[in-house]
């Protein structure tokens, strides 16, 4: 039926859905034939704490919020300007979105109409350590779309991570043919340094939010990560010292990730041989897993591992799947001078003398 004037209000305390505690609500409307008029709705629990303040036109298929304030744990976020809301049967339209956040700014706009989409979001100066505590720094990015189409462009223009200063610059796009990694720069001084670009056989679908992937995609797949990390024991806790160049080359034949472990020093003085390379590769003819390590007096360890399952790596099951269906078949060479190495690695050994290959 229409709506006629009147009013209404609603208070509750402790109210919960599906044994997940809301917390204490409080709802005001009044109506005014079609106009309904939110004049306080609140929300104080533990999970969330809201209050906004709404006009909604029901017979005019409109909506316009003139206050909202909300936090989730501890995040907080307030409208600086009335958000303008309309639908329809086939779409609907968000104009004038404008958000303090994080400690930055949000400015957005999205539109649907049928299966077309068409937005922009704005973001500027956001605290990072709101989003990673161990960061010091702001993010800006940008963000446009229509249909299919996307263009996301992120950018730290200085950050602080365990005494080193950095800077991070990454674009993402895409088409027709698929997702493109159209820039990775990444730098922390000279601990972290890694770059890339590459054509990948997705698609995001903008209705479920899903990857899709292309079976037959309009571009050529690649994609080549490169990188090194001087200090390791930024991200690794169980390394004391070293670091390591690592990289990951892929098309549409296969991909080959590799990694140099460089003068690398465990827990406990633990030293691993000078140099060791770890390698990784996929494709039509199966698994390859390989370890080498250089001769330096602390020990050798060389070896490879094949399984002959098909690897497709933009499918990841795939590689689950080589090990439990296809024939795995290897072999590994150790030389160990000084069994001195293993006593300090396992350290339930007390000690333990002489060598062994």
């Amino acid at each position: 039926g229409r709506l006629v004037h009147g009013g209404a209000t609603l208070d509750g305390n402790g109210l919960g859905v599906e044994e997940q505690e809301i917390g204490e609500v409080e709802l005001r409307v009044s109506t005014d034939g079609s106009l309904l008029v939110v004049e306080q709705a609140r929300v104080d629990g533990p999970l969330l704490k809201a209050a906004t303040e709404a006009e909604i036109d029901l017979e005019r298929r409109e909506a316009t919020v003139r206050a909202l304030e909300a936090e989730v744990n501890g995040r907080a976020a307030r409208l600086t300007q009335p958000l303008s809301l309309s639908w329809s049967e086939d779409g609907f339209a968000l104009a004038d979105l404008a958000l303090d956040s994080l400690g930055g700014q949000v400015r957005g706009s999205l539109r649907r109409a049928g299966a077309d989409w068409q937005g922009s979001l704005t973001v500027r100066a956001v605290d990072l350590r709101q989003l990673a505590g161990e960061l010091e720094g702001h993010l800006d990015c940008d963000l446009t779309a229509t249909g299919t189409r996307f263009e996301v462009l992120a950018t730290v223009p200085e950050f602080a991570f365990e005494g080193h200063r950095g800077r991070l610059e990454l674009k993402i796009s895409q088409e027709q043919g698929g997702i493109r990694l159209d820039r990775l720069e990444l730098e922390a001084g000279g601990a972290l340094k890694a770059t890339g670009v590459g054509q990948l056989p997705f698609r995001l679908d903008p209705d479920s939010g899903a990857l899709v992937r292309l079976e037959e995609p309009d571009h050529p797949t690649r994609l080549s990560i490169r990188g090194e990390i001087t200090d390791a024991s930024l991200f690794v806790k169980k390394i004391v010292s070293g670091g390591l160049a690592f990289s990951i080359e892929a098309d549409q034949q296969g991909l080959q990730a590799s990694a140099e472990l460089r003068k690398v020093v465990l827990d406990g003085g633990v030293e691993l041989p000078s140099r060791t390379t770890l390698g990784l590769g996929g494709g039509a003819d199966g698994l390859v897993l390989t370890v080498n390590s250089e001769p330096d007096g602390i020990g050798e360890l060389n070896g490879t591992v094949r399984s002959d399952e098909p690897v497709v790596w933009t499918e990841p099951t795939t590689l689950k799947r080589a090990f439990e269906k296809g024939r795995v078949k290897g072999k590994v060479r150790i030389n160990l001078p000084d069994l001195q190495f293993v006593a300090r690695l396992v350290t339930q050994v007390r000690h333990l003398e002489g060598a062994a290959q």
